[in-house]
């Protein structure tokens, strides 16, 4: 099955689901890991495939305004010339949910056209997927099989009596493989969904109990920044800091 057709038709028919739970729309073996790559939305863990594809005017809204003022406040201060991609694609595999190969399409990213940029990475999430699921997404972007150096991540609960929204800043601990990303690149290419080789198998929930047991540094990654937003929130800024040379190794010392 074609997944892009499957979410066409749902759309169409207004069959998506709304609610803080994964959108589950089968098992692997039910779609082409071809039509998975071109959609680039679609989740695979543990060889259960989500649609991850926030259609939000909200989150499309903070997205850019983030996307604009990192890609603003990188360009200040470099000699390169940093842009915004929203249809950038990156190879993924899910590490901590059996090796999954797949090229994803995150809300954006913003990166410069230098060899050495480990791009910044943002994603959202608003009905149709649980916060579980985001943090799993974000630590994949910041393993050894990608070069990004920033995850980004922002889930707005659904629900109509009260605003309750997540925001986190995921910085990479591990330093990139670039056999790794090669080889993911090639399976990719050749439409083979799967490294075989044994890797860990998380449930979906234990990614959002170490979020907020602070036990995140086991999967790899920093927590630059993490922030529970309620409606009293919305008129304050959030602040953090994205170190340069993580971006583009090289810039030392500068924080942005």
């Amino acid at each position: 099955m074609d997944i892009a057709n499957y979410f066409e038709a749902k759309f169409e028919h207004y069959e998506m689901p709304k609610s803080n739970e994964n959108w589950l729309v089968g098992l692997l073996d039910e779609f082409s890991i071809e039509s998975i790559n071109k959609f680039g939305k679609a989740v695979i863990h543990d060889a259960n495939v989500y649609i991850a594809y926030s259609f939000s005017i909200l989150d499309s809204f903070i997205c850019s305004i983030l996307s604009e003022k990192i890609k603003n406040s990188l360009n200040s201060d470099s000699v390169f010339n940093f842009k915004i991609g929203a249809q950038s694609r990156t190879n993924v595999c899910n590490t901590l949910g059996g090796g999954y190969v797949q090229s994803k399409t995150p809300d954006s990213k913003i990166f410069a056209e230098e060899h050495s940029c480990q791009p910044v990475i943002i994603k959202c999430a608003f009905p149709n997927e649980s916060l579980d699921l985001l943090i799993n997404e974000c630590l994949v972007y910041l393993n050894e099989y990608t070069n990004n150096s920033y995850a980004i991540g922002f889930k707005v609960n659904f629900c109509p009596k009260e605003f309750k929204a997540y925001f986190f800043v995921f910085e990479r601990m591990t330093e990139p493989d670039h056999e790794k990303i090669k080889l993911i690149k090639k399976l990719v290419h050749n439409q083979q969904p799967r490294i075989e080789q044994n890797f860990a198998h998380y449930d979906l929930f234990e990614f959002e109990k170490a979020f907020f047991e602070d036990k995140l540094s086991n999967f790899g990654i920093k927590v630059v920044c993490k922030k529970i937003l309620t409606i009293d929130d919305l008129n304050h800024s959030i602040e953090f800091n994205l170190d340069k040379s993580k971006i583009i190794p090289g810039e030392y010392g500068e924080r942005i």
